[in-house]
């Protein structure tokens, strides 16, 4: 995630790219905005939607690949988005399309500083999984609109918090992976852009069955590549599955700004 103010980042994102090219990988930045405790004015929000431009430049001059713009979560956009936490009664206020106007302006705004021929995609809630959710028709309307708007990819997320409720957005998943498969699904036949699936995907198997018999383009991960960063190349010549057990530890590890398995940690030291 890139602070729009912090010129250096433009020195460490050229570091990630080279080490991700030379391991025939691309390299798609996540730009996020966390959200503030005070109430912001518009100006404040058109400031912010220029800031995600600013830092897209920043990837590109590194050397990045894309960028992806962090719409989920319970962060700034994602506040918006939602009207069980967005109660504007101005342009950002409302109906959906004034609820996602934030969205669209950091996009129009990335656009405009990358140009077209550099990737820009989203991470987008289906749901908030509380009440007074964003609703899939919302959902669907934010990215069709963004789809009409040139963006590249959009990747389906669901939930706010980060708590280990039954709202996360990290949820304990058990013996059932991919929970939020059937939304990526409505997604990725409502739409003519490529969809990405997130969320507890635990076997080469699944992740290949998916690919198979939907039009889902691709599957991400998170929480497993926390525990196995080898997990890709571990798959290219096993079936076993991902070690990671959905405890959501990793979640509030930012130990020195590095996110770590703790259960992986715990097993290191006996």
């Amino acid at each position: 995630m890139i602070n729009a103010q912090y010129d250096d980042y433009s020195e460490d994102i050229r570091d990630l790219a080279q080490i991700s090219h030379q391991n025939d990988s691309k390299l798609i930045v996540q730009l996020n905005h966390c959200g503030k405790n005070d109430d912001m004015t518009v100006e404040d929000l058109q400031k912010i939607a220029r800031d995600f431009g600013s830092a897209a430049s920043k990837c590109k001059i590194g050397g990045a690949d894309g960028v992806q713009i962090h719409a989920g979560h319970g962060f700034l956009i994602n506040s918006l988005l939602s009207p069980s936490t967005n109660n504007r009664n101005d342009i950002y206020g409302g109906e959906i399309e004034n609820r996602a106007r934030m969205l669209f302006d950091a996009y129009s705004e990335i656009r405009k500083s990358v140009g077209n021929d550099f990737v820009v995609g989203v991470k987008i809630p289906f749901s908030d999984l509380i009440e007074n959710s964003i609703s899939p028709e919302e959902s669907m309307f934010a990215m069709k609109r963004l789809e009409e708007m040139g963006i590249d990819f959009v990747e389906i997320t669901s939930g706010m918090v980060m708590d280990g409720s039954k709202a996360s957005f990290t949820p304990r998943i058990g013996k059932n992976e991919a929970p939020f498969l059937k939304n990526a699904e409505i997604a990725a036949d409502g739409l003519n852009i490529p969809v990405i699936s997130v969320c507890g995907y635990r076997t080469p198997q699944f992740v290949n069955q998916v690919l198979e018999n939907t039009k889902i383009a691709a599957i991400s991960f998170g929480r497993a590549t926390v525990r196995e960063p080898n997990l890709a190349s571990k798959w290219m010549n096993s079936s076993e599955k991902a070690t990671c057990i959905s405890c959501n530890q990793c979640a509030n590890s930012f130990n020195g700004g590095v996110i770590t398995c703790q259960v992986a940690k715990k097993l290191a030291h006996k």
